[in-house]
């Protein structure tokens, strides 16, 4: 692809960016070199489209804080399109009152201070189930595979919230093929896709990145589209605190006919949290876990540091967890 390169200092150049010539190159190493040799804010013209790319922290405080309102909207591309429902989740709604709702229903009843303390038990139990089975796998002689396990428990951790069931009844097949279509959705939506670039030629898909996608959406389509009917068909049988789709339904009525969800806006909000809630957390987790084995000395002192506040004849709580300043440490190097 051509790339037109724009600085202060030296008239308009045509460059060869070997970044956008397959999905497997990292852009990001390549812009940054750019960014070290035009300055903080470079202007790019990549295809048809304009970018620009703010390579330091205060151009992208400028960006992100002070010119917030001005760039709030993303540009329009195949992931949006194809994986989103066409742009109806919270990653890729325009800014305006949509997009206001979607945050308010997820901060007050999914990520908010309280909403994350209400549902405290929900983690321990979960938790106790993965620790469960990691044992009950190890007396048999079994491998324990941390990140099957870790994606279960936090997939079955996000259906509690949302839906009041386990996603996965048993970890094992399904549960690992969920993982790796999130997997797939994280990969697919960072490829540099031409048509994304040249929208003229978009409709050719050059590269199969779209093929790939609209295949990938009719999974999760089949998936939601199969959790959704099942909550609705077991609502007079829920007690208790109701759950995150039992709130965006219930607040829908009270909703203007203008920004009133539709079932496609609930799905492409579910999918949203679904893959941003999972995948994320339990790769970071993993990440962490390997990072302190590689480190025995880390490891070692954060043991010491839980045997002296919790001892071992309990588990850890939440609520041990400001007596932990060297455990919170290490969360917060690696999150």
């Amino acid at each position: 692809m051509l790339v037109v390169v724009a600085t202060p200092s030296r008239p308009k150049r045509v460059a060869t960016d070997r970044c956008s010539s397959t999905p497997k190159n990292h852009a990001s190493c390549h812009l940054s070199q750019n960014g070290k040799k035009y300055g903080p804010v470079m202007y790019l013209k990549m295809g048809t489209c304009d970018m620009v790319v703010a390579s330091t922290p205060d151009a992208a405080r400028a960006f992100l804080k002070t010119l917030d309102l001005n760039f709030s909207n993303r540009y329009p591309n195949a992931g949006a399109t194809h994986l989103a429902y066409n742009a109806q989740n919270m990653v890729f709604v325009d800014y305006g009152p949509r997009l206001k709702l979607l945050r308010k229903l997820s901060n007050m009843h999914m990520l908010g201070g309280k909403a994350i303390h209400d549902w405290s038990q929900v983690r321990v139990a979960e938790l106790g189930h993965m620790l469960r089975a990691m044992c009950e796998s190890s007396r048999k002689g079994e491998l324990v595979v941390v990140p099957e396990m870790l994606s279960y428990a936090t997939t079955n951790m996000m259906g509690q919230v949302l839906l009041s069931h386990h996603v996965f009844v048993t970890k094992g097949l399904e549960s690992n093929e969920f993982k790796n279509m999130v997997v797939e959705l994280m990969t697919t939506t960072g490829y540099f896709n031409i048509g994304d670039f040249i929208p003229s030629i978009a409709w050719m898909d050059l590269q199969g990145i779209e093929r790939g996608m609209k295949k990938l959406h009719k999974r999760f389509d089949v998936l939601i589209t199969k959790m959704i009917k099942e909550h609705m068909a077991s609502t007079h049988e829920r007690k208790g605190k109701p759950d995150f789709l039992d709130v965006v339904m219930a607040a829908n009525p009270e909703i203007s006919d203008s920004e009133k969800l539709t079932i496609t806006n609930i799905k492409a909000l579910l999918l949203n949290i679904f893959t941003a809630g999972t995948n994320t957390t339990s790769s970071i987790i993993e990440w962490a876990l390997t990072e302190m084995l590689k480190k025995p000395s880390i490891m070692k002192r954060a043991q010491e540091e839980m045997d002296q506040v919790i001892g071992r004849n309990r588990r850890l709580e939440e609520s041990d967890l400001p007596k932990l300043p060297y455990l919170q440490a290490i969360c917060k190097e690696m999150f």
